[in-house]
């Protein structure tokens, strides 16, 4: 599905209106409706009900004063609080401000610091409140009254319908404007943000529901967008063949370098995540004297014992051996678990530079490359940092990168030539061209240790496949963050990475039947 930020959602309603002749009162009627409908499925009949509609300057009030009206219409108790002075409303708003003073309903202002109260009085009595606040435009931290309404509604337990967007939320980031609204629901029009979806988005909007408010379908195909968000029918294509007369040799051979002493799990991991992604045959390039802890606990992957690398950790002495196996294999997986030593970052840089493979490079790995300064690869490349190993790989700090996530991944793709899967609730994978594509799939159960790894041998597995950086990366961050839901099932704890290799092969079948 299509993502849009907030210039570009100005310019396709600005061409609906300039272009196509559609009147702006159109599509804010349209708006309403969509809001109510979405609304009647959340919420229930709203008839008797007591619903209060906070209205916040310009059109996205203008929106709330016709949900308004239309809920009056079908029975429910409406109460209006505007957050301004209702005069100040112009154009399409002013239009709504009329016509709910045409119907008699009932209205407060709260215009200033001094009579924001008047709105908890009004919250506390309400079964539903709509958020009318701020739309997607908002790029400045809310203070004053409108801050004061946002922690009001968060107080109550009051069902709470967003109105585009939850108020104070960024529409181009999902990063928290000073403070936001929390809401069940969040029903927007034309085209879903990108910050619905990342950042502090999956938190705040609740069930995210798409409006079509009659923006004309050429002008949304032509908007000047290269974001996505990923569902079934973008991934399934990305799925690798697997014809009926192949063998192992055909579905790829992907090498692991991966795990140092206290950390075998991660090389293990990593392994058994690229075998359940169907890659034929894994081999894990383990120090010497930790192959007898991979052995055991690897039965299907073989592994590649390093006679250099005796203390523990793999290090530079086995560069060349590390470059024959590459050249025999499909794609290289580095980094999960290898740690940071001088002798072990050698290492990775070198192969780094000189290893010609499909390359994913993980964990440590990311560490070593942003001690370095930096490294741009010639050939393909997926980088998978979490946030704090964005952060040092782009010199800022962990809030910097959250505050912006989308824009932290594009940056990085562009300096290092990489796909880069900024990894955390809404999993933003960029590309070198400026691609952009938010994953909606996964769970709590992502926060263990060791799913990371799990995604860095899958990625890595598809790549051996065949698959490209591009279509490697969002399958496998797809699919990662549908196998923690399928094993959720209400639960949000307690489940150890491994078992997310036992979901994820009957999940690559579901998909290809999409």
């Amino acid at each position: 599905m299509k993502l849009t930020g907030s210039r570009q959602m100005r310019g396709l309603d600005q061409r609906a209106i300039e272009e196509y002749g559609i009147p702006g009162i159109v599509l804010m009627e349209n708006a309403a409706l969509g809001v109510v409908r979405h609304m009647e499925g959340f919420c229930g009949d709203p008839d008797g009900k007591r619903v209060l509609v906070v209205c916040g300057p310009g059109n996205n009030g203008g929106d709330g004063m016709a949900v308004a009206r239309h809920l009056a219409n079908r029975g429910a108790r409406v109460e209006i609080v505007f957050l301004n002075d209702p005069e100040s409303y112009s154009g399409d708003a002013a239009v709504n401000r009329d016509i709910v003073r045409a119907m008699n309903i009932p209205a407060t202002v709260a215009a200033d610091d001094e009579t924001a109260g008047a709105l908890a009085e009004s919250a506390a009595a309400a079964d539903i409140i709509v958020d009318a606040i701020f739309g997607t435009g908002l790029k400045r931290p809310l203070a004053g009254r409108f801050a004061l309404a946002v922690e009001t509604i968060n107080q109550r337990r009051a069902a709470v319908v967003a109105v585009d967007i939850p108020s104070g939320l960024n529409s181009d980031t999902g990063a928290v404007l000073g403070t936001a609204v929390r809401a069940g629901i969040t029903v927007t029009f034309g085209l879903a943000k990108i910050g619905h979806f990342t950042g502090q988005g999956p938190e705040l909007c609740g069930a995210v529901e798409v409006v079509d408010i009659s923006i004309p379908s050429a002008a949304a195909a032509q908007a000047e967008t290269n974001a996505i968000l990923l569902d079934d029918g973008e991934i399934a294509p990305m799925i690798p063949a697997r014809p009926r007369t192949g063998h192992k040799g055909t579905f790829g051979h992907l090498l692991i370098i991966a795990g140092s002493r206290g950390k075998t799990g991660a090389g293990i991991l990593a392994a058994r995540g690229a075998a359940a992604s169907g890659c034929g045959l894994v081999s894990v390039a383990v120090p010497w004297d930790l192959n007898p802890v991979f052995e055991a606990a690897l039965i299907e992957p073989m592994t590649i014992p390093l006679p250099a690398s005796t203390d523990g950790r793999p290090v530079a002495g086995d560069l060349d051996l590390l470059l024959k196996a590459a050249g025999e294999r499909r794609a290289v997986v580095v980094g999960p678990g290898i740690g940071t030593e001088n002798d072990t970052a050698e290492l990775v840089l070198a192969l780094a530079g000189q290893c010609e493979k499909p390359m994913v490079i993980d964990a440590d790995g990311l560490n070593i490359i942003a001690a370095a300064g930096g490294l741009r690869r010639e050939h393909a490349t997926v980088l998978t940092p979490h946030p704090g190993e964005m952060a040092r790989l782009l010199g800022s700090t962990t809030a910097e990168i959250q505050e912006n996530r989308p824009e932290a991944a594009r940056r990085l793709a562009a300096e290092s030539g990489a796909v880069v899967v900024l990894k955390g609730a809404g999993t933003v994978i960029a590309h070198p061209d400026g691609r952009l594509a938010v994953n909606p799939t996964g769970s709590p159960l992502l926060a263990a240790g060791g799913s990371g790894d799990v995604l860095a041998g899958i990625i890595g597995g598809l790549m051996a496949q065949g698959a490209d950086e591009w279509s490697a990366a969002c399958l496998g961050t797809y699919v990662h963050g549908l196998a923690s839901q399928s094993l959720g099932c209400g639960q949000d704890r307690g489940v150890p990475a491994t078992k997310l290799c036992e979901e994820i092969g009957p999940l690559f079948s579901y998909l290809m039947k999409s």
